[in-house]
């Protein structure tokens, strides 16, 4: 009898934690990919079909171009694809905005 309470008490703590385990890992991964939407449809706008930029004035005001912003914006895109996240034209829409509008002869944005 007292053997199979042991066993029982066991096998509770041993489901509850693992219950846990699950619930905290899980949680992580649906908070990041929920950030990650909630910015993108918040700060990513739509030049043409192939040029993303990020909208460094945010959701209600005029929107605006920077290149902190937009660097900022293809390493969150990056990161997002690592993670599954996000995708490959995500990042590649962000570095063609970058790329159509450089400084002449630099790596700066104009």
């Amino acid at each position: 009898m007292k053997v199979k309470n042991l066993i029982l008490i066991l096998g509770t703590i041993i489901a509850y934690l693992g219950i846990i385990a699950y619930v905290r890992m899980s949680n992580e991964r649906t908070l990041e990919e929920r950030y990650y939407h909630s910015w993108r449809e918040d700060y990513i706008k739509n030049k043409n079909q192939n040029e993303q930029y990020v909208n460094a004035a945010g959701r209600n005001n005029p929107s605006f171009a920077l290149s902190e912003a937009q660097g900022y914006g293809m390493l969150l895109a990056a990161k997002a694809g690592e993670k599954h996240l996000g995708s490959w034209i995500d990042f590649q829409k962000l570095d063609n905005y970058y790329l159509a509008h450089r400084l002449t002869n630099s790596n700066l944005m104009s």
